[in-house]
């Protein structure tokens, strides 16, 4: 058996302010608010990761120098929600919110069989 504990406290992230307020043909002013304020430089901060990762294997001996190992890993056991991805732009009605993320490291529980031959 064995396992890891990952632990990730948060990014800070750039929020934007999602809108062209200098009418300069860009598609975002990045920092700058319509009411002429700036954000701060990576004022938002995303959520703690919190993973638990556990495998289990066992030899058994076939004869000779033959053998298969079984494994069983288990990722994310405990089924933290981590998001890796969040929605910066203020403009947006869903700032602040999580995002799907199809990373590993942020996926629900998930759990994987496997076998090694080895001769």
């Amino acid at each position: 058996m064995s396992g890891i504990y990952f632990y990730g406290s948060g990014e800070a992230r750039q929020a934007t302010a999602g809108g062209d307020f200098r009418n300069e043909g860009r598609g975002s002013e990045e920092r700058l608010r319509r009411d002429g304020t700036i954000i701060d430089r990576n004022a938002f901060q995303s959520d703690p990761i919190h993973r638990v990762d556990v495998r289990f294997q066992q030899r058994i001996p076939l004869g000779g120098s033959v053998a298969v190992d079984g494994m069983f890993k288990i990722f994310n056991l405990l089924n933290h929600k981590n998001f890796g991805s969040y929605q910066t732009n203020e403009a947006n009605r869903n700032f602040g919110n999580p995002e799907p993320n199809g990373n590993i490291a942020y996926l629900p529980r998930v759990m994987q069989l496997g076998f090694r031959l080895t001769f």
